[in-house]
């Protein structure tokens, strides 16, 4: 029955609220840690740092965007889950201004890319043609999440 089947798979919001939720867990750990410790301070400024960064990101790939450049992509992703591991090389047209719902594709593109690279590596994101985009993870162990490109197509 197909109502079954539903029911056994994940929900898309259940899935990206166990995501955010590890994510942003990690750096309000080492802040609950660091606090009322003066030995944390420098560590408690980074990762407030890190998490204003993220929660950034997160404001524009599940909020409302606006019409950004390839640099604003650029500086959005020093937010990103893995950004201490990922290399984002973006590859901008400079004059070239992104649609909001372009950005938010390319940054959640970019996000899942960086997935790709657990080790470690580069993630090369450029446009290719007028509407198209690359994503390219390159490290030591870089392979897509397993089921990634069934899904996608």
């Amino acid at each position: 029955m197909p109502h079954e089947l539903a029911l056994s798979r994940p929900q898309l919001s259940q899935l990206l609220g166990a995501r955010l939720t590890h994510d942003l867990a990690g750096p309000l750990g080492t802040i609950m840690a660091a606090s009322g410790s003066a030995e944390g301070a420098a560590l408690l400024e980074e990762t407030v740092a890190e998490l204003r960064l993220r929660l950034r990101l997160y404001a524009v790939v599940f909020g409302e965007a606006e019409a950004m450049s390839w640099a604003d992509l650029q500086a959005l992703l020093a937010g990103a889950p893995g950004a201490h591991r990922v290399a984002f090389q973006v590859q901008f047209l400079p004059q070239a201004r992104l649609d909001p719902a372009l950005a938010q594709i390319i940054l959640a593109a970019a996000m899942l890319g960086a997935e790709a690279l657990p080790r470690g590596g580069a993630l090369h994101i450029m446009p290719l043609g007028s509407s198209g985009l690359v994503v390219l993870p390159e490290g030591r162990i870089a392979a897509w999440p397993h089921g990634l490109i069934e899904r996608l197509a």
